[in-house]
């Protein structure tokens, strides 16, 4: 008589294995997400153009609107270049949340409120000069603190809504051994 031993243990799935495949594909392609939605914000935000800032020279515009600053509801303008502007839009894996973070760099003397400022509009304080005033002699500026009201000027959360239909196939067939 012959003897068949089975062992139904070794039928089912390794779940570690699972959890572990299934971890470094939602990583993955999170982080390509985040870069879709970071390349779109990035690509959203156009420089002012030489012929805003020749009307603005010449005062040419239409009068009463500044050339080089956006319409409220669109995007905002890029008015520096280099490392200190708006396209400095940033994304990194957050691991305690297992979630990707998109968003801009904080600009450390502003008060770290431009960007959220521009994206959902409201009130900030801006330093400006005094008028009649030139720099003194020791390099300062005499200025004053205005309270000014900023429109809001989108540019993150319609790079989500553009690049969301693209996630469900990111992660179609992401799971792999």
């Amino acid at each position: 008589m012959t003897m068949v031993t089975w062992k139904i243990v070794d039928q089912f799935f390794d779940r570690a294995l699972v959890v572990k495949a299934v971890n470094k594909a939602k990583k993955r392609e999170c982080s390509k997400a985040g870069a879709f939605i970071r390349r779109t914000a990035r690509r959203s935000i156009k420089p002012v153009g030489k012929r805003a800032r020749k009307a603005k020279r010449n005062r040419t515009g239409i009068s009463g609107i500044d050339p080089t600053v956006s319409r409220p509801g669109q995007p905002p303008r890029m008015h520096t270049v280099g490392a200190r502007n708006l396209r400095t839009i940033l994304f990194g894996w957050d691991a305690a949340r297992e979630s990707v973070v998109i968003g801009p760099v904080k600009f450390p003397r502003s008060g770290n409120a431009v960007p959220s400022l521009l994206e959902y509009g409201g009130s900030g304080k801006v330093r400006k000069l005094k008028r009649g005033q030139r720099r003194r002699k020791n390099g300062r500026l005499k200025t004053r603190t205005v309270t000014v009201r900023y429109a809001p000027r989108p540019y993150m959360n319609p790079a989500l809504v553009k690049e969301a239909p693209k996630f469900p196939a990111l992660f179609r067939n992401s799971v792999s051994r």
